[in-house]
């Protein structure tokens, strides 16, 4: 999948400006990249955590979604305000700029968990934005066709899907579709080569305003 696309797209699930430090053009499998948040608070400071891409490209986005959950650290703003033992403790709102950049190096205890990121990441994929997001950058091409990613599905994502199947129909393309073995990607199957493929993406991103 082309790294400008997938970066974009994990902006849109994660509601996050991530970035991945490499030169490469495409996502390579079994390689680990470096994913920064930069500019934190409007400073210069950042955060990152490293990922291993999988063996295969259908597993990509889940796999990410998992080093995301696990490894990226954020400040919980609920974790912060008075308490029995500080009862003058600023809360989120009343810290300064460089009291919250601060906090993005404090203890995991005061960081979003798992979970909460998790929630976070389903909550993103029923937005309008991520139908958008998935139609302009959520389709990747294979020797088969092309796959796009539904893990948590909802009317947004199906959207996506049901304009590229609009598209092909319009241009007379026979396809099928069929869900990977983990049911997270859902394949366009044409089977007329590579480069026809890519083509025939090229021309459907075209039509994405």
């Amino acid at each position: 999948m082309k790294k400008e696309n997938f970066e974009k797209l994990i902006q849109a699930v994660t509601g996050r400006p991530l970035e991945i430090i490499t030169e490469d053009n495409e996502i390579q499998l079994q390689t680990e990249y470096c994913i920064a948040h930069r500019n934190i608070e409007g400073t210069d400071n950042y955060v990152r955590f490293y990922w291993k891409t999988p063996k295969k490209q259908d597993n990509i986005m889940r796999s990410f979604i998992t080093a995301f959950a696990s490894k990226y650290t954020q400040p919980n703003p609920a974790k912060y305000g008075p308490n029995d033992w500080n009862p003058d403790r600023k809360t989120w709102d009343q810290m300064t700029g460089r009291e919250r950049t601060m906090a993005y190096y404090h203890h995991r205890s005061y960081m979003y968990t798992k979970e909460q990121l998790l929630k976070q990441v389903e909550a993103n994929f029923g937005t309008p934005q991520m139908g958008t997001a998935m139609m302009r950058y959520g389709f990747y091409l294979t020797d088969y066709g092309f796959g796009t990613f539904v893990l948590f599905g909802g009317q947004h994502v199906e959207k996506a899907v049901m304009r590229m199947r609009e598209y092909l129909k319009l241009e007379n393309i026979p396809y099928r579709n069929e869900l990977s073995d983990a049911r997270w990607v859902l394949r366009f199957v044409l089977n007329m080569g590579r480069p026809i493929h890519e083509k025939i993406l090229t021309k459907f991103n075209a039509t994405i305003n």
